[in-house]
């Protein structure tokens, strides 16, 4: 192993819930987060923050919802405007990173990155060669 990470499978667990992660510089992804759980399931095109796919195991039926921001019309609430994407979520994190007093409702101390990096690291020391059966037969006898 070694060389650029091109591929890349994780399973993780979160309490009893596992989760699998496929990553790939070479071999086309959908680039969809989806989660399936016992009822259904729910999934979103990566930096779409304000829309989601969802489904409901056992009925044939699937459904699409966007985001928008709270509104109040004529004795009634309505939609406002469609909810901010991911860049709007990034720059608010970075405008309160340089202006502290702006926006503080909720700070996570960067000392708390050091359980993601443990994270990483834990990955890179039990790391193995996935199988890449796509690959030239040639490639996957140099390996």
């Amino acid at each position: 192993m070694g060389g650029v990470e091109a591929n890349c499978r994780i399973e993780l667990m979160f309490g009893d819930v596992p989760a699998t992660v496929r990553l790939s510089r070479d071999w086309a992804r959908p680039n969809r987060y989806v989660i399936t759980g016992r009822d259904g399931w729910v999934a979103w095109t990566v930096n779409e923050t304000n829309h989601f796919d969802y489904g409901i195991s056992g009925t044939g039926y699937a459904g699409d919802l966007t985001l928008h921001e709270a509104s109040v019309g004529v004795r009634r609430p309505t939609l406002g405007a469609v909810a901010g994407e991911f860049d709007e979520a990034f720059a608010n994190q970075v405008r309160v990173l340089v202006d502290p007093a702006s926006d503080a409702r909720e700070r996570v101390p960067g000392a708390d990155a050091l359980t993601t990096l443990g994270l990483i690291d834990r990955c890179y020391a039990s790391r193995r060669q996935m199988p890449m059966p796509w690959m030239v037969p040639a490639w996957r006898a140099a390996t």
